[in-house]
């Protein structure tokens, strides 16, 4: 039985509770609350409703950043908890809004609110209520998700890097409809009770899992730190079930990794073990990552490091402010890092303080489309302080965060943007403006489907890849000049027209050359984004080109053929 890859993203929730992942998870989105679960626990009630209604407009009224008047926060919430019934005569849903508008708007109170509601009883919306405050709001306010206050609490373990689980990663979409163990958390709880992947969970404290929707399956597993669950389980290569019990333990995750996405470790640092340039993806912002951000900065004084990138891509995580905050304070010397108005509140500057991370070493960011909003955060913030160079695709990010806040009253917490961020230089708005733009997914002009990939070109070679200079972009007013093919620093090809910059040009332009003064010029060709950074960085230490990009000879060519498609 062959079951898909996982990725990192989706055992951020699974981790600290062997959770069950699913395409939701793995692409990102975080556990949705259903309405039955809503329904069960409680949200059945009409005074639960009223309830949950008070506590959801007090909430945007008091920390949204630009909440709506009330009157209309109120229709959403009558539009989205009131229906007709169908066997209602004589009945007008307008009337129906009016009316219960006109009541919630003199409530005082919850309870208030909760007998209104009881007093509409027959038409209040059990079944898609969530599901319509949901799109009632969001049309309104941006992002808006609501979910249980247990589930918040998931988020706050992740926030601290404190998640409570068995170390599991799970899988809930076989065939068999059991959950199925996929991966193992080295030193978790599972691993130290003798689990393997690919092990199918039939019981968790006697309870059957089979055809058992993934929240139920999460809400059993979880627990506090200490506790014990039993499992019966078995391997896929075995009939044979037997019962493990297990106690829920505290599981931590490395924030920080290596290019390669593995743990930082002294000799996994460099990029290249002949450069200088150290490569640091924060895959995380959590209460670890200031500590392991320290670890780093020692590792890297002691292997000389001159140039470090920060891999700010792709990261899918729920945002923290406060641990953000702490992150971009770190990298500074002193000096502002942003202007911070939550809610009505009035505008707060945050500073940094003296003490500074890497101090002296050139940081260069990468960042992409699916960046997050606090690290795009911290990546404006190192721009403005001329402390980093921003490389890759700018995130529609316009300033806004959103947070996850407890409702009062009821078992439920609520995501909205709560805060705006104004950048620390006043030249500078949103949304991040780069250095370096460079698609994260390269397309070649005037190039067939079927290599219209990001390739480099032989020639020269850095580290185990192989580029040219024609590689090394420039502005289109940049002064230019061509350089015949018999060169002896560079080799020769056949039909080959090549524009490089002057050594006084800004290599801040590091895509194809778009034309050539003596010929057309032959297809684009695009050096992905990692390859930019480090010529990025081999320019800030040394210029270019670099002692490191040599030519390649004709055996080289041959046996880096295969990556350079």
């Amino acid at each position: 039985m062959r079951l898909p890859p996982f990725s990192r993203l989706a055992c951020v929730f699974l981790m600290l509770a062997g959770g069950v992942s699913s395409s939701r998870y793995v692409s990102g989105a975080e556990p949705s609350i259903v309405t039955s679960d809503l329904k069960d626990e409680t949200f059945g009630s009409a005074a639960d409703q009223g309830r949950l209604a008070w506590a959801i407009l007090e909430a945007i009224e008091q920390q949204n950043i630009s909440p709506p008047p009330r009157q209309a926060l109120i229709r959403v919430l009558t539009q989205a908890l009131f229906r007709i019934p169908k066997d209602a005569v004589n009945v007008s849903y307008r009337e129906l809004l009016e009316h219960v508008d006109s009541e919630f708007l003199q409530c005082q109170s919850a309870d208030e609110m909760a007998l209104v509601a009881e007093q509409n009883e027959r038409y209040l919306n059990f079944d898609r209520a969530i599901a319509e405050l949901t799109s009632g709001f969001g049309e309104n306010l941006g992002k808006f998700r609501l979910i249980r206050a247990k589930d918040h609490e998931v988020e706050e373990q992740f926030h601290g890097n404190r998640y409570v689980g068995l170390g599991i990663n799970l899988y809930h979409n076989d065939p068999s409809h059991i959950p199925v163990i996929m991966r193992i958390r080295p030193g978790g709880p599972a691993d130290r009770g003798g689990l393997k992947p690919r092990t199918y969970i039939h019981e968790i404290d006697g309870r059957p899992t089979k055809n058992v929707p993934q929240q139920t399956i999460l809400d059993w597993i979880r627990g506090p730190i200490g506790t014990e669950v039993t499992l019966k389980v078995s391997h896929e290569t075995s009939i044979e079930q037997r019962l493990v019990t297990l106690a829920r333990g505290l599981i931590r995750f490395e924030s920080l990794k290596d290019r390669h996405r593995e743990p930082i470790s002294r000799d996994r640092l460099r990029y290249d073990r002949r450069e200088p340039i150290g490569w640091i993806h924060v895959e995380t912002i959590n209460g670890s990552t200031l500590h392991e951000l320290r670890i780093a900065d020692n590792q890297a004084r002691e292997d000389g490091i001159r140039v470090l990138v920060l891999d700010f891509r792709g990261l899918g995580e729920p945002d923290d402010l406060h641990q953000s905050l702490l992150v971009a304070d770190s990298f500074l010397d002193g000096g502002a890092i942003w202007t911070q108005i939550d809610g009505s509140a009035e505008p707060r500057t945050e500073f940094a303080d003296r003490e500074c991370l890497f101090r002296d070493t050139p940081l260069i960011v990468l960042i992409n489309s699916q960046t997050r909003p606090c690290h795009c955060a911290i990546a404006a913030a190192l721009q403005d302080a001329g402390r980093a160079k921003l490389i890759g695709e700018s995130p529609d990010f316009q300033g806004i965060i959103s947070t996850t806040v407890r409702l009062s009253g009821v078992p439920y917490s609520l995501t909205m943007a709560t805060t705006r961020l104004n950048r620390a230089r006043q030249d500078r708005q949103w949304p991040l403006e780069l250095d370096y733009t460079v698609a994260e997914n390269p397309v070649a002009e005037n190039m067939p489907a079927s290599v219209n990939q990001a390739r480099i070109p032989k020639g020269f070679r850095l580290g185990d890849r192989v580029i040219l200079e024609s590689d090394l972009n420039r502005k289109s007013s940049d002064t230019t000049t061509t350089r015949p093919s018999n060169d002896p620093t560079r080799p020769s090809y056949p039909n080959e027209s090549v524009q490089v910059p002057l050594k006084s040009s800004n290599p801040s332009n590091l895509i194809a050359p778009e034309s050539s003064p003596t010929r057309p010029a032959p297809p684009r060709t695009r050096l992905p984004i990692e390859d930019v950074a480090i010529l990025v960085a081999l320019e800030i230490q040394r210029g270019l080109p670099p002692a490191s990009v040599k030519p390649a000879s004709s055996d080289q060519n041959t046996r880096y053929k295969d990556s350079t498609r």
